[in-house]
């Protein structure tokens, strides 16, 4: 009997260790950047830069700091999509894959065009 509880309990032990060990190594993927503005050559602060694992909800968001750079951190492995915002800038969307072999991936100049849009009509009236 007491054969039989320790052979459970080393069975117990192994599996959760297992499980733990399963669980940190899923999260371990990073991308990271610098969102600069396509014709001015400028940083772009405070863009929201949000990544999706293909076909469900976000995953992770974050804003671009006053120098344009952004992280991304504790990323499960696999492709994932991403979306670039920003106020006066047209929407950046893209694909990347983080894999064993390749955890940090990064962007080092993600350039973001400006978007541009004119008025059709202006009535002035006094």
């Amino acid at each position: 009997m007491k054969l039989l509880k320790a052979l459970f309990s080393v069975i117990i032990l192994i599996t959760l260790n297992s499980f733990s060990y399963s669980q940190s190594n899923e999260y371990k993927g990073v991308f990271k950047g610098n969102l600069i503005d396509s014709s001015k050559n400028e940083a772009i602060a405070f863009a929201t830069i949000s990544i999706k694992v293909e076909g469900s909800t976000t995953l992770r968001s974050t804003l671009s700091k006053e120098d344009g750079t952004f992280i991304l951190e504790k990323l499960p492995l696999g492709k994932h999509q991403v979306s670039v915002l920003s106020v006066g800038y047209n929407k950046k969307s893209f694909e990347i894959e983080i894999t064993e072999s390749n955890k940090i991936v990064e962007i080092k100049n993600l350039l973001i065009s400006a978007e541009e849009k004119s008025l059709k009509k202006v009535t002035i009236s006094t």
